[in-house]
């Protein structure tokens, strides 16, 4: 027994030196993508205001304008986003927030978890001396605007959805999957 203790404790330095299992692989500039995000306030009256909006996106903003019910476009905000294959991204664009991930299925990226939320916060009610647990209301639950999963080219932009916002307006989600050069 004596010499099954003496072999363990001289043993316990190797265990201690053994190295460490390697880190995940990062990933690298091969597994992303860029994409490039517009958010627009469509409605039925006003004046358009779609200045900075990129070639791609306004080609699909003249295809809107065909099917859909609103006649002026204004440009609430835009953002790129270089999203890891597999790893989901979000951004807070106007009193937006978007969030989807990709995948490649052969030429074709897989978006998925595409999802448009309004940004307001939920702030929990602050408990009061004397409140008990049972008295407490939990908050309205934050429904997305947008939610939906798709298939789309590198270099395409589409019009990922929209919902109406206002009275007699909507809001527009455009997204580019920016071709690499």
């Amino acid at each position: 027994m004596r010499n099954l203790l003496l072999s363990l404790v001289f043993a316990l330095p190797a265990f201690a030196q053994t190295p460490a299992p390697p880190a995940p692989r990062p990933a690298t500039i091969t597994d992303t993508q860029l994409f490039h995000v517009v958010l627009l306030r469509a409605s039925r009256s006003g004046a358009d205001d779609t200045e900075g909006l990129p070639k791609a996106a306004l080609k699909a903003l003249d295809d809107l304008r065909e099917f859909l019910p609103f006649k002026h476009y204004r440009l609430l905000d835009s953002e790129l986003m270089r999203l890891a294959q597999g790893v989901g991204g979000k951004v807070a664009m106007a009193p937006y927030q978007v969030k989807f991930a990709y995948e490649r299925t052969g030429e074709k990226l897989a978006i998925s978890a595409f999802t448009v939320m309004p940004a307001q916060a939920i702030e929990q009610p602050t408990p009061r001396a004397g409140d008990h647990e049972s008295s407490r209301i939990a908050p309205a639950a934050v429904k997305p605007l947008i939610s939906t999963a798709f298939q789309m080219d590198r270099g395409e932009t589409i019009v990922v959805g929209s919902s109406r916002i206002a009275g007699d307006e909507a809001l527009i989600v455009l997204l580019t999957a920016v071709k690499s050069k």
